[in-house]
């Protein structure tokens, strides 16, 4: 199924170069937006309720540390682990075909930013539920785009998800009983 995925993508490159450009969007640049607008709701007044001053600096920094933790152990320690035992070749490399864009040659499963922006996402779910369901509608769009450039196969892309919604969940259950 990835290979067919991957060649229906294959097939719509360079027939509509505005299509081309989004998915370029998405995939290279959009993360960045998204984590910026992760960074400044955490900042936002509003994004703790009923706390004020010294309790809301420390739910902020909980939330914080929280995330950094999953982040850390999705993308730092278990995405690479897998990329050193599952070393598969990104799909234009194992095809032989030019991406989208300009990319590194390295493994293709996980994928980083898929796991990257779940962790964001699952974090910002566990804080305000409707923030959070955009946050997972704009990891999605990234992973679409990964996968129409040519960069990942679709189940990079959800493998990537699930390393880091468990990532999220982990740190919770911890944080929850220390």
């Amino acid at each position: 199924m990835d290979r067919a995925i991957v060649h229906y993508a294959h097939a719509f490159i360079g027939r509509v170069p505005v299509l081309d450009g989004v998915a370029i969007f998405f995939a290279s640049y959009f993360p960045y937006l998204v984590a910026s607008l992760f960074i400044v709701y955490v900042y936002h007044k509003s994004a703790f309720s009923g706390a004020s001053g010294l309790l809301l600096k420390q739910h902020r920094l909980q939330f914080c540390l929280a995330t950094l933790l999953a982040v850390l152990l999705a993308s730092g320690i278990i995405a690479p682990i897998i990329h050193y035992l599952y070393g598969r070749a990104r799909p234009f490399v194992a095809f032989g075909w030019e991406s989208l864009f300009a990319h590194d040659t390295d493994p293709s499963f996980p994928s980083n930013h898929a796991t990257l922006m779940f962790t964001l996402a699952a974090s910002m779910w566990h804080i305000h539920k409707k923030w959070g369901y955009w946050f997972f509608a704009a990891a999605a769009i990234v992973g679409i785009g990964r996968v129409y450039s040519l960069v990942h196969y679709p189940t990079d892309i959800i493998c990537g998800a699930l390393i880091g919604i468990c990532a999220v969940a982990i740190v919770n259950r911890i944080a929850r009983f220390t």
